[in-house]
């Protein structure tokens, strides 16, 4: 992979939380790159430290120590704060237990971080009943999440991560609260997206299905091994 053909390059980081006295290294001197259109899935059981792997990627959580580079750029000593505007245009995320606003309809909440960005009404218009109508619930837009379906309230996560043009987009364990037909046609449409739009997706999973739909796969245990297979 030429520097040239990296989103995301992380450089022997470690990530140590405290709890009281007590000391927790989630990860320990990690490496890896992530590829501009990769489909990359980080696997492994549940408190091998890829959900931890999965925040640093995404920007939302620092390491204590090593480096991080987003696009050629050393972002190691950017605070989190600093960060917002790197989230806001550049990162989409999907969560396993949705993260929806509830008192807002399906197209509010897709329309909530365009706002953000300082877009016109007429463009955040368009971006948002074009990305709910390519996730296939343009008929679901008045309605709230407690409306909709499981399946239904992740392709509406789907639509706000897309929304904003992100290059990147971070989902941690997006299958785990959906049955397993919904949870199969959620992935292909993920799959779908990342070739069809060019964008980089990076999923923390243990699900086996999740795992063979990946371009890329990242091994992880006890935040210290780590494997990568094409």
């Amino acid at each position: 992979m030429t520097v040239e053909e990296i989103l995301v390059d992380i450089q022997d980081i470690s990530r140590i939380y405290y709890l009281g006295s007590s000391e927790l290294k989630a990860l320990n001197n990690l490496s890896c790159k992530v590829g501009k259109g990769d489909f990359l899935v980080i696997a492994g059981p549940s408190g091998s430290g890829k959900t931890t792997l999965l925040n640093i990627i995404g920007c939302i959580d620092k390491p204590s120590s090593g480096r991080i580079i987003f696009e050629r750029k050393d972002i190691t000593d950017i605070s989190l704060d600093k960060l917002n505007p790197l989230r806001l245009n550049h990162i989409g995320f999907i969560f396993q237990s949705f993260n929806l606003i509830p008192v807002l309809t399906a197209y509010e909440n897709v329309e909530l971080p365009l706002l953000f960005k300082g877009l016109g009404t007429r463009e955040i218009r368009e971006l948002a009943e074009k990305f709910l109508h390519r996730v296939g619930i343009a008929d679901k837009m008045h309605q709230r999440p407690s409306s909709l379906s499981g399946g239904q309230r992740q392709r509406l996560s789907i639509a706000r991560a897309l929304a904003g043009n992100p290059t990147l987009i971070v989902a941690d364990e997006p299958t785990a609260n959906l049955d397993r037909k919904n949870a199969e046609s959620i992935i292909e449409l993920m799959r779908e997206l990342n070739k069809e739009l060019g964008v980089t997706v990076v999923i923390a999973s243990h699900d086996q299905m999740v795992i063979e739909h990946a371009s890329s796969r990242l091994f992880i245990q006890d935040g210290s091994k780590l494997i990568r297979h094409e």
